[in-house]
């Protein structure tokens, strides 16, 4: 059976038919890849964020511990050594 025996209608309803079968498809394909995305995203949402904001804490702690030591280094008088063991120990 060729192609050029089948009416036009009938050949024209088989093609748009398969395009609607490969729209479907696609659909189908990019909620399956939105779906593995989105858990993805949760999963560095709940985890890595908050390591990440953690890590931050700890590094802004770190350097403060570094601007005090070098204060109560630099400092040359009784006072000013005061004046930076109140900055750093409250």
């Amino acid at each position: 059976m060729q192609l050029q025996n089948i009416r036009i209608g009938t050949r024209l309803t088989v093609g748009f038919a398969f395009l609607g079968l490969l729209m479907l498809l696609q659909g189908l394909f990019t909620l399956y890849s939105m779906h593995s995305m989105h858990k993805v995203t949760e999963q560095i949402d709940k985890n890595t964020i908050p390591s990440l904001q953690y890590l931050a804490e700890l590094n802004l702690n770190v350097m403060r511990m570094r601007v005090f030591t070098l204060r109560l280094l630099s400092a040359r008088g009784e006072t000013e050594i005061e004046a930076a063991k109140h900055a750093c120990f409250g």
